[in-house]
């Protein structure tokens, strides 16, 4: 899984320089702790501290947190998720759907809730976008980006951009690993218009090596010189496969040898993640017997305002991965304060400047999430936004 949350949305939720935090640094912005306080990428770049790479993992621990407790994700994302098939009596349920009856429709019960498009998602190629690096408040410093590009899409919400092929390495496909976010995009007249923070476009490649150094934000070297813009939506055609794990009929040459069978999903309930499918009889020989399980696509989770993620969300999943992290970010401790803060373990009775834990209540340390501050605001937040799923008759 790849975190949901934007990784400058946690940064900016931190309150740390966005410069240091990705990794630039120049006389303009310069580092006046007398420590390091450059976050790099990895933990091994700069040791005793965390790295971004640790902190996306420590967002994803939370996220999934989140939804395992939850039964619903804080942002929406995309899911292929494999079921098993309902099992019902033969000659009841199942015979009524071989002759056609509303038996036909069978209900799942999916782990999440908020579903709102059943299908996979689907990524079609726009073009390259040049991009233009300004600065925007005069400061000095080049902090903005602006790119266009011509498009017969007219909704901006199914726009994303990413690192294009050539400033990806490892031969990595386009995905959410090499998404920009967050940024803003408009279409007017046939052409989209894209906006953000310069220090989102940095080279990936120069993250890679054993430097001390920071990058110059104000050298164009250091940033990529276009972005690939991509329609991103829910691709119909692709919403759910019967499977058998062993041949699906007694008579082959009724049946065939296939294992695997398409078909189609609805929703029955979105909030509750209730879907119902059709089964194999519409494609198969009535001899064949039930699927062993389903797999069904579809994307899910509470819905973007403006293409934002909630700013209640945004909190939650972010200070719940604060107290996820392990370590500090650097060896700063004026740097790492905030941090320090939503890290700080409740449960702690030792120390004469230590917090004690009598002044937090039995049911906020036994909550499931943890004892450290972060993981308690998070309980404290969520505990009654559960969905709860049951059967009915």
């Amino acid at each position: 899984m790849t975190c949901l949350l934007p990784l400058d949305l946690f940064r900016k939720s931190l309150a740390y320089n966005p410069f240091h935090f990705w990794q630039l640094t120049n006389a303009l912005v310069p580092i006046t702790d007398t420590c390091n306080s450059l976050v790099f990428k990895y933990a091994w770049q700069n040791v005793g501290a965390i790295g971004r790479e640790e902190i996306q993992y420590a967002i994803e621990t939370s996220e999934e947190r989140l939804i395992d407790y939850l039964g619903y994700s804080p942002v929406p994302h995309f899911i292929s998720e494999s079921l098993p098939y309902p099992r019902y009596p033969q000659n009841d349920i199942w015979s009524n759907s071989r002759q056609g009856s509303d038996g036909r429709n069978v209900s799942i019960q999916l782990k999440e809730g908020y579903v709102n498009q059943i299908g996979s998602e689907k990524l079609t190629y726009i073009g390259d976008a040049s991009v233009t690096i300004t600065d925007t408040d005069n400061d000095g410093i080049d902090d903005f980006f602006t790119a266009t590009i011509a498009t017969t899409e007219t909704d901006a919400a199914k726009l994303a951009i990413y690192f294009t092929d050539t400033d990806r390495f490892h031969d990595e496909p386009v995905g959410d690993d090499w998404r920009i976010q967050p940024v803003v995009i408009s279409i007017s007249g046939g052409t989209a218009t894209i906006k953000g923070n310069s220090w989102l476009l940095v080279l990936p490649i120069l993250y890679e090596g054993m430097s001390d150094l920071g990058l110059d934000p104000n050298d164009p070297d250091n940033f990529v010189s276009s972005v690939s813009v991509y329609i991103r939506e829910n691709d119909t055609q692709n919403q759910a496969t019967l499977v058998w794990e062993t041949l699906p009929c007694g008579d082959l040459s009724l049946c065939g040898e296939h294992t695997s069978v398409s078909t189609s999903v609805g929703i029955r309930n979105a909030n509750q993640g209730i879907v119902y499918i059709e089964d194999c009889f519409t494609t198969c020989s009535p001899l064949c017997r039930q699927p062993d399980k389903v797999i069904i696509n579809y994307s899910a989770g509470i819905p973007l305002v403006n293409q934002k993620i909630k700013q209640t969300w945004c909190e939650i999943v972010s200070r719940l991965a604060m107290a996820e992290i392990p370590k500090q970010l650097c060896s700063c401790d004026e740097a790492n304060r905030h941090l320090y803060y939503w890290q700080f373990d409740l449960a702690r009775t030792g120390g004469a400047n230590d917090e004690i834990y009598s002044l937090v209540s039995r049911e906020d340390l036994n909550n499931p999430f943890g004892t450290r501050r972060g993981q308690i605001y998070a309980w404290k937040e969520v505990r009654n936004l559960r969905r709860l799923t049951g059967l009915s008759l």
